[in-house]
């Protein structure tokens, strides 16, 4: 059975931006990204430390 795709009713407002977050360019995606790939790298190392 094929129904067909309705457009939605009313056009959707993009989600507001939050203030505190608006001054955070791509260094800072960087600086995390980085450092969650360090961590992961970590994690799957295979000696625990004491």
């Amino acid at each position: 059975m094929v129904t067909a795709v309705r457009p939605h009713p009313r056009p959707v407002a993009p989600a507001p931006r939050l203030p505190a977050l608006r001054h955070l360019g791509p260094n800072w995606y960087a600086c995390v990204m980085g450092t969650a790939v360090v961590a992961s790298a970590g994690a799957g190392l295979p000696r625990q430390p004491p």
